[in-house]
């Protein structure tokens, strides 16, 4: 499907000491890559600045999903991601302005 985007959808792992999300690993920019997608889909909670800019640097686009906390939001639009999927779309699109 040439014509539909196709992107790598991952949930975030937890450490199991504290209890806090683990940052996702590149090997999912390597993933996406070497499949021909076209970016990743994650769960909000492994994404960081750092990564989001390893996404992009590999010319990759990035979702995240499922973000309905509007300080979630404002913090991952800093990182530029390409979009958000959330339960609150009225409420992020008045925070995401």
């Amino acid at each position: 499907m040439p014509d539909v985007p196709a992107y790598y959808l991952m949930g975030t792992e937890t450490d199991k000491k504290t209890n806090k999300p683990k940052e996702h690993s590149l090997d999912l920019l390597k993933i996406a890559k070497e499949k021909g997608l076209d970016g990743l889909d994650l769960h909000y909670g492994g994404i960081t600045e750092d990564f989001a800019k390893q996404v992009f640097g590999a010319n990759l686009k990035l979702y995240t999903w499922t973000v309905d906390d509007p300080n979630e939001a404002k913090r991952l639009k800093g990182f530029g991601v390409t979009g958000i999927t959330t339960n609150k779309p009225d409420l992020m699109l008045e925070v995401l302005k």
